[in-house]
């Protein structure tokens, strides 16, 4: 064998930059015919080779390494298996897992394998169910989630009827309104909407995957006092954010508290006053009528 023939054969064996480097390994069907699980199939390579911009193995080669090693079928989805199978098709990562029927769709069980490492990435999970449009969401749902994870993405609109709020999303400052549009990663998060001059605004938010959920935030004004005097009166003024303002005259010095206070506690100690006069005047005349009384002497028996 000549020199030239060893380097032919080393390029084939090694994948260059434009070779796949993802494969999408058959899902191992659970309680499911055959022809559906060949539908899903391919549903799965459509949206994958999506994800990754085409760079994964072609369905047809991938059918033909099957057929030359059967046993990769029998396998299933397992570590060893879909290492093995990796490493036959030459590629990086391999894209496999298990279907279900669950009511009128199936349950779909995902994970990505490192060929080279012999490890699985991330796992993934969904339901796949409901019209043609919403099986395809799903898979690429869990497509996103399991291949580009910072690429699932939903928008959070977040309209403030206050200049100057800064907007907090899960602790993190994204901005001041009245910039109101962010990208974040879908799923739940903690909006926090905040300005000196008004009560908090707090939400838990769900976005949504490839979609925008809109938020307003009416932030409540704190309260202003203000105060005014004139010859004859003390006003005092609260004016609150959205409504106007509402003016109250003190009470007048009769009826402050310390002055009905006062009063209270002065009628109590008269009471006291009043009882213990009485009560020592009663010990008096009880005393003497004791003093006139005769006791006779004690005497044994």
């Amino acid at each position: 064998m000549n020199s030239a023939t060893l380097i032919l054969i080393s390029l084939l064996a090694v994948p260059g930059r434009g070779a796949p480097r993802y494969a999408v390994k058959p899902l191992e069907a659970i309680g499911m015919p055959k022809v559906r699980v060949n539908s899903q199939d391919r549903s799965l390579y459509q949206v994958v080779s999506q994800v990754t911009k085409g760079a994964v193995l072609d369905i047809k080669r991938v059918e033909r390494i099957l057929r030359r090693h059967p046993n990769l079928v029998m396998c299933g989805a397992n570590l060893r298996c879909v290492v093995k199978f990796g490493a036959k098709a030459r590629v990086k990562r391999v894209v496999a897992g298990d279907i279900s029927r669950l009511g009128t769709g199936f349950a779909l069980s995902l994970r990505v394998v490192d060929v080279h490492n012999h490890n699985v990435l991330r796992r993934a999970s969904t339901v796949v169910s409901g019209s043609p449009k919403q099986r395809r969401l799903a898979l690429q749902e869990v497509v996103f989630r399991l291949l580009a994870p910072k690429r699932y993405r939903g928008t959070l609109d977040v309209h403030v009827d206050v200049s100057g709020a800064r907007i907090f999303i899960d602790g993190v400052l994204y901005g001041t309104s009245p910039k109101h549009l962010f990208s974040v990663l879908a799923g739940p998060h903690a909006l926090r909407v905040t300005n000196p001059a008004y009560h908090d605004f707090l939400r838990f938010v769900q976005v949504p995957f490839h979609k925008t959920i809109r938020v307003s935030a009416n932030l409540q004004a704190f309260p202003i006092l203000t105060g005014s005097i004139s010859r004859r009166h003390k006003n005092i003024t609260i004016v609150e954010g959205g409504k106007g303002p509402v003016t109250y005259r003190p009470l007048p010095w009769y009826r402050k508290w310390y002055v009905v206070t006062a009063v209270a506690v002065g009628a109590m100690l008269l009471a006291g006053t009043a009882t213990g006069l009485a009560i020592s005047l009663s010990g008096k005349q009880s005393i003497d009528a004791d003093g006139r009384s005769k006791v006779s002497p004690a005497t044994r028996p």
